[in-house]
């Protein structure tokens, strides 16, 4: 009954297909930006019986493709206690994470700092120090294209993503620059506001979290306000920032924020983060 068409045996796993069996040797994977190689998107093609099939959680990790962390780690046998130096842990891990230590795939149990974590059992090999270690390269964000053959066994893809590193685009957006008091109370300008399309760079970051509502940060849109901290549409040399201080980002080209920070869902747990600057005038 459960011989299937990809010719393979029955059961390769002698448990008549109840776990799934990896049909890919190796995962298919495209990039989805053209800008950015780092990010990357890997398919995996399974096989079992449909009566066995539960659905893994979003941001499982892959279970054999990785990256090596930055940094290096401490751990000693018998303990789950890792020790990092110049490590990263706050952001390359999550709880229920793998982490390779010293061809060891162990579980992350909690994450203390950058520096410390705690592995959810004994770490069972010998005793490491200043060694390299590795996480997940890419997390599940979907199973989909899930189909039952006329041999009773379900055929499903694995979607995975990696985190990107980021990336900068270029686009422009029409901004309203600043009039130019003397002081808050004048009624008259030293020059008029004015609204103008401009470049603005486009700034792509990714995050990865379970907790969306603490671990995003968002960034505020220029703004300047008055002595009584109200929003307001010119600087002058009682505003923050000052006329001063305003007319040197505009001699300088600093960057100011055209918008706040937009966050996307990216795939899984993942999240996009846009970041949008224009140069002051």
């Amino acid at each position: 009954m459960y011989e299937i068409y990809e010719n393979l045996v029955d059961a390769p796993d002698g448990n008549g297909f109840c776990e799934a069996y990896l049909l890919t040797p190796q995962p298919e994977w495209v990039f989805p930006f053209d800008r950015d190689k780092t990010a990357k998107t890997y398919t995996d093609r399974y096989v079992q019986r449909y009566d066995c099939f539960t659905a893994q959680e979003v941001g499982t990790p892959h279970p054999s493709l990785k990256k090596q962390i930055s940094g290096t780690i401490e751990v000693n046998n018998g303990s789950t206690s890792v020790i990092g130096n110049a490590t990263q842990f706050t952001s390359d891990f999550l709880v229920g994470d793998l982490i390779w230590i010293n061809g060891n795939k162990c579980f992350v149990g909690s994450v203390t700092s950058d520096t410390e974590l705690v592995l959810t059992e004994d770490y069972l090999g010998v005793n490491i120090s200043g060694t390299s270690a590795f996480r997940a390269e890419a997390y599940l964000t979907r199973e989909d294209s899930l189909e039952v053959g006329e041999d009773g066994l379900l055929r499903f893809n694995r979607i995975y993503s990696t985190i990107p590193e980021g990336r900068t685009e270029y686009g422009t957006i029409g901004f309203s620059f600043p009039a130019f008091k003397n002081n808050s109370a004048d009624t008259t300008t030293i020059r008029s506001s004015f609204n103008e399309v401009v470049v603005t760079k486009q700034i792509f970051s990714y995050i990865r979290t379970n907790d969306p509502n603490t671990d995003l940060v968002i960034n505020s849109k220029f703004k300047i306000t008055d002595p009584s901290s109200n929003i307001v549409s010119f600087v002058a040399s009682d505003t923050t920032p000052n006329l001063t201080a305003y007319q040197g980002f505009v001699s300088s080209s600093t960057n100011i924020r055209s918008a706040e920070t937009r966050v996307t869902p990216y795939a899984g747990n993942i999240w996009e983060l846009l970041d949008q600057e224009i140069v002051a005038k």
